[in-house]
């Protein structure tokens, strides 16, 4: 049923009936509206909270439903699509019931509950208005947390899957949150599309919140600066922008790389960055590639990023990645208990999926409505269908996508493969190269040895005995091939449907 279905069947509520919804139990909706109110206020800062969600109210309760109105079906679409989420998880964390929560714009509701919207729209306003000194007062602090579009508050450090993938940079977001990284001005997390980048930087966001303002942070999207830096240029002042990044004590930036190719952008970022480190704060930074693989920096940009601490963040583990299943199966269970996979299904997931966290997130939503929301049993084929849905009907790889692969795995070229030299940082990647090509392909001894450099057939079987050889000898090999594995069937090119 969907929220205009819930509203059009709900009963006309007389006076008395308000009134005494909103004087029982339940009517402590008001006031655990207002906590609600001032903690988001706290988490996006007084410019997104005063334009998105100043004027949402709390309604009723109906039907052991909480309603909350909009003045606008335009607010009450951009509310649901970037902000909903986060109001329901700090509602449910405040109302002792956990009651579930609607959002209807007052053109929907119902003649009654209009009247009780609007009548208790004026009331929040009136007292927001009794407090306003105090704000003004406080402005400087409030203006140094005013840029966290986006916080997500599900994201902190007790939902963060920790493993050997992750470790050390989960510990060292842990100090920087609790201010005892020492000389560290600049951290920088880098690693492929959903590894948990986001969730580092919205957890130390996080974290600083609810300190109780000991330290004041900046969380933001490269996107967010950049469209926030455009919109200053064109009205001829940034200096909102630059007072509440360099107020800050902790500034978070999330996916450098995007603006990495925006010279006037990238350089205002790094003049921020600088006045924050020179004033004693930290610079945190996410981006899907080291430093020296960024496009468009210069060598002092460069400088600025690897004279602090720069941490990979790789893909799971299979045992991490069978936790973040678990944690995100338990996400689900809160409000669906019944939903429940045994132990040997979600074995199956982490060890299919072997992409990011989001991915596998999504490999359990699949599997949750398929079953459970479309009223049918939890089963391993459905399952199967939620691995199929995130990697596709995944094809053999192309020679050539096994060559590219494995020669930027080993810093060669690929006409290092083909070549006739038989050196050693050569002929060993070779008949690695080789190896894969039998092992992952239906491809034979002949049309494989065609294609790295017309060699014989029998050039191939002594390359791919040699590594059988070589994994039974040297362990370290055996982790080596079961990573470059991973990167060769995760590779893009082989995500297709047949």
């Amino acid at each position: 049923m969907d929220n205009q279905t819930k509203i059009d069947s709900m009963p006309l509520l007389s006076d008395i009936e308000m009134q005494t919804e909103l004087l029982s139990e339940g009517g402590r909706g008001p006031v655990i509206w207002g906590d609600v109110r001032s903690k988001l206020r706290d988490v996006y800062g007084a410019s997104t909270f005063d334009k998105w969600m100043s004027s949402l109210v709390f309604v009723a309760e109906v039907d052991g439903s909480v309603i909350l109105a909009t003045e606008s079906k335009l607010d009450r679409e951009r509310i649901e699509r970037d902000y909903m989420r986060n109001i329901i998880g700090v509602w449910t964390a405040l109302d002792p019931k956990t009651r579930p929560v609607t959002l209807v714009a007052d053109a929907d509701l119902p003649v009654d509950l209009k009247t009780l919207a609007k009548a208790n729209r004026a009331s929040q306003e009136t007292s927001l208005q009794s407090v306003a000194p105090l704000s003004v007062v406080q402005s400087d602090e409030v203006e140094a947390e005013d840029f966290t579009q986006g916080v997500d508050l599900t994201q902190t450090f007790d939902t963060l899957v920790v493993g050997e993938s992750n470790q050390l940079a989960a510990n060292i977001a842990r100090k920087v949150a609790a201010g005892i990284v020492g000389p560290v001005s600049v951290v920088l997390f880098y690693g492929a599309h959903g590894v948990g980048k986001t969730h580092l930087l919205r957890a130390i966001k996080h974290d600083c919140a609810v300190q109780g303002g000991k330290k004041s942070a900046v969380y933001m999207s490269a996107e967010d600066f950049m469209l926030t830096f455009v919109e200053g240029v064109r009205q001829k002042d940034t200096s909102a922008q630059r007072n509440r990044i360099r107020n800050a004590d902790i500034v978070l930036l999330d996916d450098l790389q995007l603006i990495t190719s925006r010279a006037a952008t990238l350089k205002e970022f790094f003049q921020h960055l600088r006045a924050v480190i020179a004033n004693g704060g930290k610079v945190v930074l996410s981006a899907d590639a080291a430093p020296t693989r960024l496009e468009c920096l210069d060598d002092r940009m460069r400088d600025d990023i690897q004279g602090g601490v720069v941490v990979e963040v790789h893909r799971p583990e299979i045992e991490m990645r069978a936790e973040i299943i678990r944690s995100k199966i338990e996400i689900i269970q809160q409000d669906f208990p019944e939903f429940e996979l045994e132990e040997a299904w979600i074995n199956l997931m982490a060890e299919r999926l072997t992409a990011s966290g989001r991915a596998l997130y999504g490999a359990v939503r699949n599997v949750f409505a398929g079953t459970v929301l479309a009223n049918k049993p939890v089963t391993e084929a459905a399952v199967e269908n939620a691995i199929r849905l995130i990697v596709g009907e995944r094809r053999a790889p192309k020679i050539d996508t096994i060559k590219d692969v494995v020669a930027k795995f080993y810093g060669i070229t690929k006409a290092d493969l083909d070549a006739a030299s038989r050196r050693r940082n050569l002929a060993q990647p070779r008949q690695v190269a080789m190896y894969f090509c039998r092992e992952l392909t239906t491809c034979s001894y002949p049309l494989i040895g065609f294609n790295f450099g017309k060699r014989d057939h029998t050039t191939v079987i002594y390359a791919c005995r040699k590594v059988l050889e070589r994994k039974e000898e040297e362990p370290d090999l055996h982790e080596e091939l079961a990573k470059l594995q991973h990167q060769i069937l995760d590779d893009p090119r082989n995500q297709q449907f047949t």
